[in-house]
């Protein structure tokens, strides 16, 4: 029996390059996902840095509308928005006069 052994280099040669463009493929594909995930962080970063004032500002706000406030003599100037809508509603949707009772002298 007979072996022979030639060994075909234009086949290993072609594969060989073919190896090696498919492996820098693979490692540009790679490194563009890479930066992709990176900007993408990046991004996330900067909408959670532009929404922490806004949520910082709404907690405020929401505090100030559940919350009654008086001026510098103790009265009332202001009610919970709860409160206000319930009395509104108990009012039949009339908003209450903010006119004096009396016409002041000039």
């Amino acid at each position: 029996m007979t072996y022979k052994s030639d060994v075909n280099v234009p086949l290993l040669a072609t594969l060989g390059l073919a190896g090696g463009l498919a492996l820098v493929v693979i490692i540009i594909a790679v490194q563009a996902w890479v930066g992709f995930l990176d900007s993408q962080v990046a991004a996330e970063q900067s909408r959670v840095a532009v929404v922490r004032p806004l949520v910082a500002l709404r907690d405020q706000q929401t505090r100030k509308i559940d919350s009654s406030r008086f001026d510098e003599q103790g009265r009332l100037v202001a009610i919970p928005i709860d409160a206000a809508m319930k009395l509104l509603v108990a009012r039949g949707g009339r908003m209450p006069t903010t006119r004096p009772a009396t016409r002041p002298s000039t």
